[in-house]
């Protein structure tokens, strides 16, 4: 999952094994249950940053790996991305990555873990569920912005909102 690519870039690199593979077939399939096993390897390994690539299914996760124990940013490569634990693109995921790792950016803020229900959507509801935080590295510059509002409380209102048309959201202000 990329050793050779960051051996060619000078870095060093450690091979992490979720274990149990019997074949090459399960070399190139993997689950959630890998991505949780192997953030929660990384962590104990020390790594300085965790970075992922995904979208919020990943992004739980990588969650549920971690939790804030550990800085972590997302190089946006999903189909839904609602969580601000994301960079903007690639390119500001490797130079937010690159300030983390030079001392350059040395605070975290822990940023929201958000994902749609994927039942509800296709029932056209949207209904964001706020599933916990990472510790993102804080330079805002580079990570994108919350797509949905989460409750203000445990008592705020929690029911889902149903889709609504592009014509009835989309408003002229009037001045």
């Amino acid at each position: 999952m990329g050793e050779d690519t960051a051996k060619s870039m000078g870095f060093r690199t450690t091979v992490l094994h979720t274990g149990g593979r019997r074949s090459l077939k399960d070399l190139f399939d993997s689950s959630r249950t890998d991505t949780i096993v192997l953030s929660k390897a990384m962590e104990e390994a020390g790594v300085d940053l965790l970075l992922f690539a995904g979208g919020d299914g990943t992004a739980r996760d990588i969650y549920e790996g971690v939790g804030t124990e550990l800085p972590a940013l997302g190089i946006p490569a999903g189909v839904k991305i609602h969580s601000p634990v994301y960079a903007k693109n690639p390119q500001s995921a490797g130079d937010l990555a690159k300030l983390w790792l030079t001392g350059k950016v040395t605070k975290t803020a822990e940023q929201e873990v958000l994902d749609i229900d994927e039942e509800l959507y296709r029932q056209e509801i949207i209904n964001t569920r706020l599933y916990g935080y990472l510790s993102v590295p804080l330079e805002h510059v580079f990570t994108q912005n919350r797509k949905a509002p989460t409750p203000l409380s445990e008592t705020a209102p929690s029911s889902p909102l149903p889709m609504r048309s592009w014509s009835i959201w989309r408003r002229t202000p009037t001045i």
